[in-house]
């Protein structure tokens, strides 16, 4: 899985190049419920804002290699059923707090708990044991090769021990990602966490989150964000070509990828429960998949 914060990095190099003075770039579309308790979230755009704010036990790169995150290294018994975690020391929390194995067994252990989303990718997990200070043992009922990444989910991501989500706190998350989520004069934003591992990676220190519209009516909010992290440019592209001869207007890369992901996650609006708009972009999107196919035979 491509986690999110590396695009978001690498359009940090782009945005680094521009005047300091320009206003906070706009980062959407965020669905309506955000931010809610982690054990209730159950939509990928959710996940997707999730990544920025915590970290995992461990990650996966872009080819889906397994990679370091909360832990630095782990070791698998030999018939499969106990993972022993390293968590190295010095790692904190975006308040300054240390990061030790009681709080990688709350986070895991609150799914588990909760039946969460994620928690049906945990069933394997039989006992989660803080074995030291910064290790935590998983102990299985059998072998399985996909916990590892299971665990590399944003949705579990790390919390302090004995975290509460607060519905009132301008900073409901406490994580150790690259970006804390505060609330500033009504208005959510992202702000670079100064005490993330990588923090000298974050070009773009703020951004203002851009909500759906909240009304009957519409999905989409009225302001267009600078980036949305769903639609890659070749995506983009492909889609823009194709919907000169449809009547779907994409206005904007932006545009392009609310069609491409979020039309039905967002439960109010007219076009959630449209089966017509929903048909005919799909239809659209399917026709994209077989010229691509067709393309790909005549190679």
């Amino acid at each position: 899985m491509l986690r999110i914060k590396i695009l978001i990095f690498a359009l940090g190099a782009f945005m680094n190049l521009q005047d300091a003075s320009a206003a906070v770039p706009k980062l959407g579309y965020v669905p309506g419920s955000f931010p809610r308790d982690v054990v209730k979230i159950n939509q990928f755009a959710e996940h997707v804002l999730l990544g920025q704010i915590l970290e995992p036990l461990v990650d996966a790169d872009r080819f889906g290699n397994m990679t370091r995150g909360i832990a630095d290294q782990w070791k698998v018994s030999q018939d499969g059923k106990t993972i022993v975690f390293h968590i190295e020391k010095g790692q904190t929390f975006s308040n300054g707090q240390p990061i030790r194995a009681r709080d990688v067994k709350y986070s895991i252990d609150r799914h588990l708990k909760e039946a969460t989303q994620s928690s049906n990718f945990l069933k394997s997990i039989k006992e989660v044991r803080e074995t030291g200070t910064l290790e935590i043992t998983l102990s299985l009922s059998e072998a399985n090769v996909a916990i590892l990444k299971a665990l590399s989910r944003d949705h579990l991501g790390i919390v302090p021990d004995g975290w509460k989500f607060d519905a009132g706190s301008n900073e409901p998350y406490i994580g150790s990602g690259p970006y804390r989520l505060k609330k500033e004069g009504g208005t959510w934003f992202f702000l670079k966490n100064e005490r993330y591992s990588k923090a000298n990676h974050i070009s773009v220190p703020k951004w203002e989150l851009v909500y759906f519209k909240d009304d009957d009516t519409q999905s989409l909010a009225p302001e267009i964000p600078d980036y949305v992290p769903m639609a890659s440019q070749a995506v983009f592209e492909e889609l823009t070509k194709l919907s000169k001869e449809k009547s779907i207007s994409l206005q904007s890369k932006e545009q392009t990828s609310f069609v491409q992901t979020s039309l039905w996650w967002y439960p109010n609006g007219a076009n959630y429960t449209s089966e017509d708009k929903k048909n005919r972009i799909m239809s659209f999107l399917n026709e994209l998949v077989e010229e691509k196919a067709k393309a790909h035979k005549l190679q």
